[in-house]
């Protein structure tokens, strides 16, 4: 899986200076919003940019459906990640679960 950095671009403050339509006096409260909108920008720029291959999982880790949710928490924490796919036996994808899942 490929990690993709969000770096804001020229681009993307014009387009920020395009929405606030007017000057901006340098406070610290106006820098966070240009910050925050160039920011939105750069990966609303870089999601048309990048293709699912690029940052998809290869070596996908699975749950089988009986498997008990005291199981599937420690294999999330252990792996690091949030959610899985849960299968049947036969290894076909039956849903996917996540923490929120789990606990609400």
């Amino acid at each position: 899986m490929t990690k993709v950095a969000c770096e804001i671009k020229d681009e993307d403050i014009k387009e920020v200076l395009r929405e606030i339509k007017t000057y901006v006096d340098v406070t610290e409260s106006d820098l966070m919003l240009v910050f925050q909108l160039a920011l939105k920008y750069a990966k609303r720029r870089l999601e048309k940019a990048i293709s699912v291959r690029e940052v998809m999982t290869e070596n996908v880790i699975s749950a089988e459906r009986d498997r008990d949710a005291h199981g599937v928490l420690t294999l999330l924490r252990e792996k690091k990640i949030t959610g899985i796919p849960v299968v049947d036996n036969k290894r076909r994808v039956v849903g996917v679960v996540s923490e929120l899942d789990i606990w609400g």
